[in-house]
């Protein structure tokens, strides 16, 4: 076997091996590094990322934000959502004084510095209108107290966590590749926003 050929499966190795920690297969990249000796590349971050997406899908919010702390810290827009994401779970919950609470203390400070943020912090608290979520409009509903919003937020906290902590710097070219295709996957196919939504 030539250098080249050589280098050319080390190269495809590494693809696919960033590929599936980028999907989130743990035991398939334990696997494929056994099997082909490519280096496991941010496996450490999988358990983390997996936690995360849990968290967020069962509704558990403080697990979310105590396991993203750091992230979010400096990630405004992340804040926001996983934040916004608590005020809904309040709202879904009955809890109208914390979801305003919540609104008030962590969401009002970000959404002060950027149009879009406050335009949907002000759709999510019209919410608090209504008492029996069947009499609220269809479309607020659907998307906010869907599962498919707890998956959109889940996505964004994923793509956020890849990004900041992917490794395999020595090469940026698969990495960031990887990681534009996961924040395209993650942000542009969901249409994350909540603009599109009306009363």
């Amino acid at each position: 076997m030539g250098q080249s050929t050589e280098s050319a499966k080390t190269y495809m190795n590494r693809i696919i091996m960033n590929f599936m920690v980028t999907e989130g297969y743990k035991d398939a990249v334990t696997s494929f590094e056994l099997e082909s000796g490519t280096e496991q590349i941010c496996i450490q971050m999988m358990d983390l990322r997996l936690a995360v997406k849990e968290s967020i899908s069962i509704g558990s919010l403080a697990k979310t934000v105590e396991l993203l702390n750091e992230i979010m810290g400096t990630n405004p827009r992340l804040s926001f959502h996983i934040h916004l994401q608590r005020m809904i779970e309040r709202i879904r919950n009955g809890n109208a004084d914390e979801a305003l609470k919540i609104g008030e203390v962590e969401l009002a400070p970000i959404a002060e510095t950027d149009k879009s943020l406050l335009e949907e912090l002000e759709r999510t608290a019209g919410l608090l209108v209504f008492e029996d979520f069947k009499n609220c409009p269809a479309a607020v509903v659907a998307q906010l107290l869907d599962e498919s919003w707890r998956l959109n937020v889940a996505n964004e906290a994923d793509a956020a966590i890849l990004v900041r902590n992917f490794c395999g710097r020595d090469d940026p070219g698969i990495p960031g590749s990887m990681k534009n295709l996961m924040l395209l996957h993650n942000l542009g196919e969901t249409g994350f926003s909540l603009l599109d939504v009306s009363f």
